[in-house]
Formats: structure tokens, C-alpha cells, sequence
């Protein structure tokens, strides 16, 4: 999470060949009759509702929906309630609607839920037979729990263990608009064109296949936007011509996508293959700064503040810099809090000598 941001050839490619390799992206190879990542979600049909607080959830697209397969009798599946309420809560029933499915009978799943009150905020339903065999036996999955990651264009983008950081990872990513299997296997061999054309310098090829890869999903791809700027300093020496490419960058993201105007505020401040003369700290701090209020979500706006606080450091501002990793170890979820409260007292330690 504060590692700082590298090259095209050691950050990006990787990104996108390590999300490919993993074994719930196993997409690469559909099979006709198996439900895995990259596969279309099927359709919701279960026996009955429990409990709608956003209404009858149907899978709409544009939506990102985790779908659980759980029991009441299940000790991890009580435990990521909790988690899974703090995830509806956090991203709100606009943007994310979570649904806990159970084979058990309505009369034992009924009272079971009633229980637990206000600690359950998103849909249940029970059903063992249709939706069970659409999507756990589909998957090759047996018991529980087990989630299900649909993306907003309805293709399914993680399947594991609720209770995994894996989840939590993937979730924030397809929630951001960073995570999707189908167009990162489209991009992949282009990435590969992309990293032979720098190694060989082939600055007009380069940008050529850059674009290419912007128009499957500009957003998907942007940080190969700021691999761009970074080559261009680094490799093409020209930092005039990369600064104002940045300028314009964040002039144009400062609202329509403030998380990338802070990798390229870090890219810059703390890039170490960017020599310390072709460093713009006031832009990379007026800009991180200018975006930090944006970041509404606890998980998002701890990262942000940890990354502007590497920016501060960077830039020889220490006490700005301990005082943002603070409020990120105060702003992040329980779950992550100690990444976050570590890396406060590294900085600490490392400004006091």
C-alpha cells in the first residue's frame, strides 16, 4: 500500500500479468459449462427474500453486487457479517449492493436474521436448489462461505473467501474502476508491444500502442498515463515536455479521477529512477493536496492520506508529512489499522534520526 510507484516495466506490466496469472483469474481458458472469473454472472432466482433494505436486488448493470453463499450455523460466515455490513455501509447501496444467500429453510434463516438486527444491512435470501446450482455448483464450489465479485458490466471479477484480503483488495479495486478481467486480457498483449517499444526506444510506436490501450478503458489503464510522463523525464529526457504533459493531467483528473492525480503527485515526489533535479515537489504537493478532501471512502482516503504523506517526506516536509501518516493510521478501517499505525512510527523514527 505506501510502496512508492516504479517504471512501466516493474509496476504496471506486472500488475496486469500477476492479475491474469492468479488462480481466481483463471479466465484465461473459459469453459463453456463452468462459472469463474470473466464469466457473465447468472441470473438471481432464489426461493425467497429475507430481508430487502435496498429493495429486490436483480444484478442490474452498473452496479457492483457480492454475492455470498452462507449459513447460520457457519462460525467465518458469522464473522465477515460484520465485514460485509462495513463494506455496505462504507460504499452505500447506490454503488454496491451486497446479497447473503443460504440453503437453509426460511423458518431457520427468518428468526436467525431477525436476531441480529441493525447488524445485518444488506439483502438475504435462502434458496437450495436454483441459485445454488447456478452459481456454487456452477463454480465447483462446496461449502461455505464463499463470495462471488459481479462487476458493473455484470461479469464476475473475484470469487473466494469473504473473509480474505484478497476480497477486500479486488472489492476496492472494481469499486475504483481498476479491476476488470476481460479488458486486462484484451490490454495484455498490447502491455507487451508497450514494454518492448520503450526497452528499444521506440518513442512513436510507443505512444501509438499507448493509445490503443487508453481506448479499451482509459480509466482501467490510467496509470500507463503516468508511465508515459515518467518516460518521458526519465528515458526521453525531456522533463519541459513532461511537465507540462502533467500539468494538463491534472488539470483534466482534478475532479473526474482525483485518485490518479495523487499517483502522479507520488510518481513524481518519490519515483526513484526520476533524478532529484527533474523532481517538481511543489507540483506534486499543491496537487495532492488540492485532491485529498475528495476521498469520501475510509479505506480510499487512508491510502491517499499515507500517499500524500510520502509526498511531504519526500519534499523535506516532516512534520507534514508524520502528522497526514497519523490521520491515515486514525482514518483506516479496523482491519487495516496496523499497516497504517506502522508505517506512522517508521516516519516518526525515520525524521528523529
Amino acid at each position: 500500500m505506501f510502496t512508492m510507484a516504479h517504471s512501466i516495466r516493474t509496476c504496471l506490466m506486472a500488475g496486469v500479468l500477476a492479475a491474469l496469472l492468479t488462480p481466481v483469474a483463471t479466465a484465461l481458458v473459459l469453459k463453456r459449462d463452468k462459472l469463474e472469473v470473466g464469466s457473465d454472472a447468472p441470473a438471481l432466482t432464489v426461493e425467497e427474500w429475507i430481508s430487502t433494505p435496498f429493495g429486490q436486488p436483480t444484478l442490474e448493470k452498473g452496479k457492483v453486487h457480492v454475492v455470498e453463499f452462507w449459513a447460520t450455523w457457519c462460525v467465518p460466515c458469522q464473522h465477515s457479517i460484520p465485514h460485509l455490513a462495513r463494506l455496505q455501509k462504507e460504499w452505500g447501496a447506490d454503488r454496491l449492493q451486497i446479497i447473503g444467500i443460504s440453503e437453509e429453510e426460511p423458518k431457520v434463516v427468518k428468526p436467525w436474521v431477525v436476531k441480529q438486527g441493525k447488524r445485518i444491512n444488506y439483502a438475504i435470501a435462502t434458496d437450495k436448489n436454483k441459485a445454488t446450482r447456478e452459481w456454487m455448483k456452477a463454480a465447483d464450489l462446496k461449502g461455505v462461505p464463499w463470495v462471488f465479485i459481479v462487476g458493473p458490466e455484470g461479469r464476475i471479477q473475484f470469487i473466494g473467501n469473504p473473509n480474505s484480503t484478497d476480497f477486500d483488495r479486488r472489492l476496492n479495486d472494481v469499486m475504483r474502476g481498476r479491476f476488470d478481467i476481460k479488458k486486462m486480457q484484451e490490454a495484455a498483449p498490447l502491455f507487451e508491444r508497450l514494454r518492448t517499444e520503450r526497452e528499444r526506444k521506440n518513442w512513436r510506436q510507443y505512444d501509438a500502442t499507448l493509445a490503443l490501450i487508453l481506448a479499451i478503458d482509459q480509466r482501467l489503464f490510467r496509470e500507463a498515463e503516468i508511465d508515459q510522463i515518467e518516460c518521458m523525464i526519465v528515458e526521453q529526457k525531456n522533463p519541459q515536455a513532461a511537465y507540462v504533459k502533467a500539468a494538463a493531467f491534472i488539470e483534466m483528473n482534478l475532479q473526474d479521477d482525483p485518485e490518479a492525480v495523487m499517483w502522479l503527485s507520488e510518481r513524481i515526489a518519490t519515483d526513484p529512477d526520476i533524478p532529484a533535479e527533474h523532481r517538481n515537489y511543489p507540483m506534486a504537493v499543491q496537487a495532492g493536496t488540492a485532491v485529498l478532501d475528495q476521498f469520501e471512502n475510509a479505506t480510499v482516503r487512508a491510502d491517499m492520506l499515507a500517499r500524500l504523506s510520502n509526498i511531504q517526506m519526500a519534499a523535506g516536509n516532516s512534520d507534514q508529512a508524520i502528522a497526514l501518516a497519523r490521520r491515515a493510521y486514525r482514518t483506516a478501517p479496523k482491519e487495516l489499522k496496523e499497516d497504517f499505525r506502522k508505517r506512522w512510527v517508521e516516519m516518526k523514527s525515520q525524521a528523529d534520526g
